[in-house]
């Protein structure tokens, strides 16, 4: 904010000024540890080729991706790993994607999950979900990785 003597206030916005103004140290502005956090998503799906595809396609976007294998796995890295967003397969051996959503929604009521699938069974277990008072977002297989990127970053495709 400038201030002149006439009483007008002129404000600007400078991209290197963060909302709300400076932080109690000035200097944090330009130090490594104070860029913005990019946004953490956990890939899960029990296909490796698919989760460490994603990963790298998402890092290469500017994401912070991580992979699991299992809903067990998904649980516990979400625990460490506090993700923004999930993208997880629905079927997989063990714990599915919609079991592991619900309770991932207990522990991190933030967390934005999206599910994709490719097999019918899909309609049961998000229809089971529905009726308990839980809403996935869905994507069906195959995904393309455009239309995640867009949908993690909010926008339509």
């Amino acid at each position: 904010m400038l201030s002149i003597d006439c009483g007008l206030e002129i404000w600007c916005h400078d991209p290197a000024i963060p909302p709300g103004g400076f932080p109690d140290d000035p200097d944090s502005l330009f130090r490594e540890d104070s860029k913005p956090r990019r946004l953490r998503v956990l890939v899960v799906d029990d296909e490796p080729t698919i989760t460490e595809t994603l990963v790298e396609i998402l890092n290469g976007e500017g994401f912070d991706a991580v992979a699991a294998s299992t809903g067990d796995a998904a649980l516990s890295s979400a625990r460490s790993f506090s993700p923004d967003v999930i993208l997880s397969d629905v079927v997989m051996p063990g714990m599915n994607g919609v079991e592991m959503g619900i309770l991932v929604r207990k522990i991190l009521p933030k967390c934005r999950i999206i599910l994709f699938s490719g097999q019918s069974a899909t309609v049961d277990l998000l229809r089971s979900a529905r009726s308990q008072g839980h809403e996935f977002e869905i994507v069906p297989k195959p995904v393309k990785p455009e239309k995640l990127i867009s949908m993690i970053r909010g926008t339509v495709i």
